[in-house]
């Protein structure tokens, strides 16, 4: 990881996504925060930006709860603007740009996560 302050430092070690507003809409409440630390990934290149992005998917579905049925088209879309409002957060607040580069992309479960 390149040389940074120790205040920068300290912010870039985790992230909290929440999804608190989408939530108010029936979604899991009580699971509306998860904290993703990546403190130990370069995001400045590709594979530590694509675990980055692993980690902060499966936060982001903790956050919104669990996945209705494809049937319930009220709430999976409910779902799937939770999850949408979370990532698109979690990716501008990091704001680094090899990770705004892959995001959307598809993603790679890693054996390590």
């Amino acid at each position: 990881m390149k040389h940074i302050g120790k205040k920068s430092a300290l912010m870039l070690c985790t992230l909290v996504l929440s999804a608190a507003p989408v939530l108010a809409g029936g979604m899991n409440r009580n699971a509306n925060r998860v904290v993703v630390s990546y403190g130990d990934l370069d995001v400045s290149h590709p594979a530590g930006a694509q675990v980055l992005l692993y980690r902060l998917n499966r936060a982001a579905a903790k956050v919104c709860g669990t996945v209705p049925d494809n049937r319930d088209l009220a709430r999976r879309a409910l779902y799937d603007s939770c999850k949408r409002a979370a990532m698109n957060a979690a990716v501008a607040r990091v704001g680094h740009p090899q990770l705004r580069k892959i995001y959307g992309q598809p993603l790679t479960k890693f054996a390590s996560e």
